[in-house]
């Protein structure tokens, strides 16, 4: 009996291990004014998900980092705008070796100068822009090597 007992309890530890990532993942709805990237982090913390953008215009003053396995969107099609007036990039890697990393949704208003607005991110294998421009009429693939 109790051989069956611990044999029960081992696999249902394992099982919970395996799947953790599934369990807690989380995602987020950030509002207008709300703090973007608290809701990255909390989503990649959690084991990975979806931020999503409500519509409107969403005004920052630091870069947002974005995190592996962290998909970055806007609600609906060309509804959310992030918007700065400083000389920075916009979207950024929070670190080196990031995986899994999707932007979609979204319009970016920056400024123009050689080091200001748009997208940096370094180290990553692959990312997905998702219709970031309304010109373009399909997704677009990045591969940095």
């Amino acid at each position: 009996m109790k051989k069956n007992y611990f044999l029960k309890c081992a696999i249902l530890i394992v099982l919970l291990n395996l799947s953790s990532t599934f369990l807690w993942a989380i995602d987020e709805t950030v509002p207008v004014g709300g703090n973007i990237q608290t809701a990255i982090d909390n989503v990649a913390t959690s084991g990975g998900g979806t931020v999503t953008l409500a519509a409107g215009i969403h005004t920052i003053n630091r870069s947002i980092k974005m995190k592996s396995n962290v998909t970055l969107q806007g609600e609906g099609n060309w509804g959310t705008l992030i918007k700065t007036t400083r000389n920075m990039k916009m979207i950024i890697a929070d670190s080196e070796g990031l995986v899994n990393v999707t932007i979609k949704n979204l319009e970016l208003e920056g400024t123009n100068a050689s080091s200001g607005g748009g997208i940096e991110i370094s180290w990553l294998k692959i990312v997905y822009l998702k219709k970031m421009d309304p010109l373009v009429k399909k997704d677009l693939l990045i591969t940095c090597t």
